[in-house]
């Protein structure tokens, strides 16, 4: 099972965990991410769960920014986030076409 853990600083700029929130589905997770793409992470969301050619993409987000597309997969464990990794690094190759990518995993 994973978790989202929120922290918060202190005034000596220690960190202090405020709350946790465990996830049993990697969709859950998803779910929240995505929710809040601009707060974590600063991007847009695009669009979730859909396929390019023959890959599965779970969430596609712009980083206006750096002007980049970004291909993000939660995983639960960390061998499935090795797997599900090599899929979207391999896959922006096939996509030379579009603007320039960024990939990476929760």
């Amino acid at each position: 099972m994973s978790k989202i853990t929120l922290y918060k600083l202190d005034a000596n700029n220690k960190t202090e965990i405020v709350s946790e929130k465990p996830f049993k589905l990697e969709r859950e997770m998803q779910k929240v991410f995505e929710d809040n793409l601009g707060l974590i992470m600063g991007l847009e969301m695009v669009k979730s769960e859909f396929s390019i050619k023959d890959k599965r993409i779970d969430t596609m987000a712009y980083d206006a920014q750096n002007n980049k597309n970004n291909l993000l997969t939660p995983k639960l464990h960390v061998s499935s986030m090795v797997d599900g990794s090599l899929v979207y690094i391999l896959f922006p190759t096939k996509m030379s076409h579009l603007r320039s990518w960024v990939v990476c995993s929760l």
